[in-house]
């Protein structure tokens, strides 16, 4: 490779990850690595010059930076602002000691936010199912599945804490199939616990007939639903990278930061 070819590629380098939302740290990074070597002669002399440099682990560091910043952003648009927490914290560590970008500290941190934020997601959703249960079921099963209800109600307000903030928190509603005022109504009946009364219910949820169908084949299928799942996952591997969406509705995502599990 000649020297040209060596400014070339940190030049396209530099200007590729400017050009990307979550590609800033990398493109400081190139834009300054450019400008470090340009006096070199030849690439030999650029290998020895970075390796006795700040810019040796550079590009790795600010792609590590690059990736939390990522990281953050999609935990606060997903409403899991401990995880988000984390991810700053981690940022700020990295900013007073760029060595602790390498240090894997914040693991075990951002695994206890992403399950108590799984738990909330996950009790939510069963308190709701247990609340379209509740509504659907036939006179003589009322009583038993008030009492399930109730069960699946204190799970989520053990995990949630305050049921008042619950109609204001962000993405709940988004994980059910609701009506606007059919969520008003669950939130009421989260908040005091006091399941409506049969005259109540067909103002508390729209095609409430329709959820309760699909959930019920849904349970009805759960084993077929769950081994073509294991198949599934067998013949896949993971990949994790940045995806921006486009601005134009015809326009392309572009996809950067690619990292994928070996099989």
């Amino acid at each position: 490779m000649t020297m040209n070819k060596v400014l070339e590629l940190y030049d396209l380098m530099a200007q590729g990850y400017e050009g990307l939302k979550f590609g800033t740290n990398q493109a400081r990074v190139y834009g300054e690595i450019l400008e470090f070597i340009k006096d070199c002669k030849s690439p030999e002399e650029v290998a020895e010059k970075l390796r006795g440099s700040k810019y040796y682990l550079a590009p790795g560091t600010a792609l590590i930076k690059d990736q939390i910043t990522a990281l953050q952003k999609a935990a606060e648009e997903n409403g899991n602002l401990k995880l988000a927490q984390v991810y700053e914290e981690k940022l700020n560590r990295i900013a007073e000691d760029e060595q602790n970008a390498y240090v894997a500290d914040y693991d075990a941190k951002v695994k206890s936010a992403e399950t108590e934020y799984y738990n909330r997601r996950s009790g939510f959703v069963a308190a709701y199912n247990g609340y379209l249960e509740f509504l659907i079921a036939a006179e003589k099963e009322k009583a038993e599945k008030a009492e399930e209800f109730s069960k699946l109600r204190k799970a989520f307000c053990a995990i949630a804490g305050d049921m008042e903030a619950l109609e204001t928190t962000p993405h709940l509603k988004d994980l059910i199939f609701a009506t606007e005022e059919g969520y008003k109504a669950f939130c009421e009946t989260m908040r005091s616990g006091t399941l409506p009364h049969e005259a109540q219910l067909d103002l508390r949820m729209d095609n409430v007939q329709d959820a309760a169908t699909v959930w019920k084949q849904v349970k009805k299928n759960k084993k077929t639903i769950t081994d073509i799942g294991k198949e599934a996952i067998e013949k896949t591997k993971r990949v994790a990278c940045i995806a921006v969406p486009p601005k134009e509705e015809e326009g392309e995502y572009v996809f950067s930061n690619r990292m994928e599990e070996g099989y």
